[in-house]
């Protein structure tokens, strides 16, 4: 449809995962399709599932303006459902919210990928798909056993030397975190091969360990199934972990903006999520357990 209409589209994740992972499309659950466009082609593309029956839901349909300027200023995306056959679409203008997460030439490549005989999709070429995943993974706290999954498939089929060269590409390109962090849990839980780098990074590294603390904390929770974001202050933890991910000042200074500034994913009324960060920080220190003793 987006191709069609002269607008260049890649899928990511879902597709691609399965794909780079297993081999076969669809072996996979996926919880809604991601897709990315060029910024200035975001209007034209949501104008176009609009017209398929999506119904935008961040933001809302009656966003206001001021909204929409800030969400596209500070996010990564836009996200859409369409309620008759239960579909959900985030469409994308960048990878992450952080645009200095992960940065390299190689990420606005795209090549063809088929995903059953007669269909294909474009997609990140397979070393930046990788490194998109590990990235994802590591931003979001590795939450989900699937992503780690998709890891440890992906691993477990390279070779030790062509792992070996993977990482030390990443640590050149100052990504050497976010791939370890999935590297060291998927040796955990799967015993997929783990570059001897990224156990020299472990050692000396206080970061990377709270990182992987993190994403433990966040893939185990109140081990009831429940998302991230319904258990109390896992969150906080993640989003305080980003600030472990890069030293780069661009990256911290967009990392604070977006926390102590931005209200326009949440709904805040007045104020900005300062109030909210500091009471949740308050909380996990165990001041307000203090407060109810004293």
């Amino acid at each position: 449809m987006l191709e069609g209409a002269g607008i260049p589209v890649r899928v990511l994740k879902g597709a691609t995962a399965a794909m780079l992972a297993f081999g076969r499309y669809g072996v996979r659950y996926s919880m809604d399709i991601d897709l990315i466009v060029a910024k200035d082609q975001v209007a034209h593309a949501a104008s176009l599932l609009d017209a398929r029956g999506y119904v935008r839901i961040a933001p809302a349909a009656d966003a206001s303006a001021a909204t929409m300027r800030a969400r596209m200023a500070r996010y990564k995306d836009l996200a859409f459902e369409n309620p008759d056959p239960g579909l959900m679409v985030e469409l994308h203008w960048r990878l992450f919210q952080n645009p200095y997460l992960l940065r390299g030439d190689d990420l606005d490549a795209r090549e063809p990928m088929q995903l059953v005989p007669g269909a294909s999709v474009a997609v990140l070429p397979r070393t930046p798909a990788i490194l998109y995943l590990f990235a994802h993974g590591t931003e979001h706290g590795w939450a989900r056993l699937k992503w780690l999954a998709d890891i440890g498939a992906i691993i477990a089929a390279e070779t030790p030397a062509d792992l070996d060269q993977f990482y030390a590409r990443a640590q050149k390109r100052g990504a050497a975190r976010l791939v370890a962090a999935g590297l060291i849990l998927s040796h955990a839980l799967y015993e997929t091969a783990l570059p001897g780098a990224s156990r020299d990074d472990l050692a000396h590294d206080w970061r990377l360990r709270s990182l992987v603390r993190t994403a433990y904390a966040s893939l185990i929770g109140d081990e009831d199934g429940r998302e991230l974001e319904q258990v109390a202050h896992a969150t906080t933890r993640k989003n305080l972990s980003h600030y472990l991910i890069s030293r780069d000042p661009r990256f911290v200074v967009h990392e604070l903006r977006y926390d102590l500034l931005d209200r326009s994913a949440e709904g805040l009324k007045g104020g900005s999520r300062l109030g909210r960060v500091s009471r949740r920080l308050w909380a996990l220190s165990g001041g307000r357990r203090h407060a109810q003793n004293g």
